[in-house]
């Protein structure tokens, strides 16, 4: 069973966790940077992370169809992300589960297919 799906069993299963509230992570706090690392290195294909401004990513949405308020709200949450809101871990898996999270790169070599794409026939 996965993280998440043991910290769920344990909390509705168990007891102790009534009217707590747990913010709960992986193990690592990445960058997209290191992301796209992580899938070259389990794919063997190059993954380049290219940062966009945020005047290009409100543009790009808006162009695919999205409400200008909407874009505006993802951009903001961007901002709050590159300025390190999700660099924090917490150990609420493991300490209410008794299982070790999985990080990014077993989650990646676990789902190598998905991240691969087709391959062509002679592959």
């Amino acid at each position: 069973m996965r993280g998440v799906a043991a910290l769920a069993a344990a909390v509705l299963t168990g007891a102790g966790q009534e009217g707590k509230t747990c913010v709960i992570t992986g193990p690592d706090a990445l960058t997209y940077a290191q992301i796209a690392e992580k899938l070259s290195g389990v794919t063997g294909k190059k993954v380049n992370y290219i940062e966009v401004t945020p005047e290009q990513s409100e543009a790009g949405m808006i162009a695919a169809g999205m409400p200008e308020w909407l874009a505006d709200a993802v951009n903001d949450l961007y901002s709050r992300w590159s300025q390190g809101a999700g660099a924090a871990t917490t150990n609420v898996i493991s300490e209410v589960a008794g299982k070790q999270p999985i990080g990014f790169e077993q989650f990646a070599r676990d789902h190598v297919g998905a991240f691969r794409g087709p391959q062509s026939a002679g592959a």
